[in-house]
């Protein structure tokens, strides 16, 4: 993402529909993408613990 762009739209423009951003209505822009940062990383950790569980199906050679 450009840095330029989001200081043109804000971070509630990129965070307006997350319900979590609810919360923090009153907080600084440093504060929110540092929030952003961290709910990214822990929705990453999940996709990377199931992902190891799925199986992919052999594709016949």
């Amino acid at each position: 993402m450009n840095p330029g762009r989001m200081k043109d739209h804000g971070m509630m423009g990129m965070m307006g529909s997350c319900p979590m951003m609810g919360a923090a209505s009153g907080a600084n822009s440093k504060v929110m993408m540092q929030m952003h940062g961290e709910m990214m990383r822990a929705m990453g950790d999940i996709m990377i613990k199931y992902a190891d569980k799925l199986e992919v199906p052999s594709s016949p050679q």
